[in-house]
């Protein structure tokens, strides 16, 4: 027996987080408008980033600028283009500390943007790919309401940026 080179292993292809389609599209998992509009050129270094009950810590640093990863597939990247483009002047306001007082569609929206963009930032880790729960990427995906049982919260902050993620229970 001669020595030979083993064949590669097959690989599934990836499937789009929400709907279980082919992935097809290289999502921004950290929104590309968000370093265009308010100038985050920043990289969250690798050593810094956490995530929660993870037992791997990302292997290069993550850039505000450009961190993708194939998770969607074309017609959900579609999809939930409208909902960034629904979102951006509110987040941008806030984001340059303009009051603003948001009615209750307004804040379902921002809500609603805040899932979508935490289950991306989820699935671009393949750790943590499936940590969120099918019902609620449909029901962020179908029926356009943040999934059950979720909280989400916006709060000011004047470090640098932080990645993480865990169960915490809201007393």
């Amino acid at each position: 027996g001669a020595w030979e080179v083993a064949p590669a292993k097959p690989t599934a292809p990836a499937t789009c987080v929400f709907c279980g389609e082919r992935a097809n599209s290289r999502e921004h998992a950290i929104p590309k408008w968000i370093s265009q509009r308010l100038g985050i050129k920043d990289f969250l270094s690798a050593d810094e980033a956490f995530i929660v009950g993870g037992r791997e810590r990302p292997k290069r640093d993550i850039s505000f600028a450009n961190y993708r990863a194939r998770i969607f597939c074309r017609g959900c990247n579609t999809h939930f283009k409208a909902l960034e483009d629904e979102v951006i002047p509110l987040l941008q306001a806030m984001a340059r500390g303009r009051a603003l007082s948001l009615n209750r569609e307004s804040q379902a929206l921002l809500a609603l943007w805040a899932h979508k963009t935490a289950i991306a930032l989820l699935a671009a880790s393949a750790e943590h790919r499936d940590a969120v729960p099918v019902k609620h990427r449909l029901a962020v995906r179908d029926d356009g309401r943040v999934g059950p049982d979720t909280w989400v919260s916006f709060f000011a902050w004047s470090g640098g940026p932080v990645l993480a993620t865990g169960e915490l229970e809201a007393l």
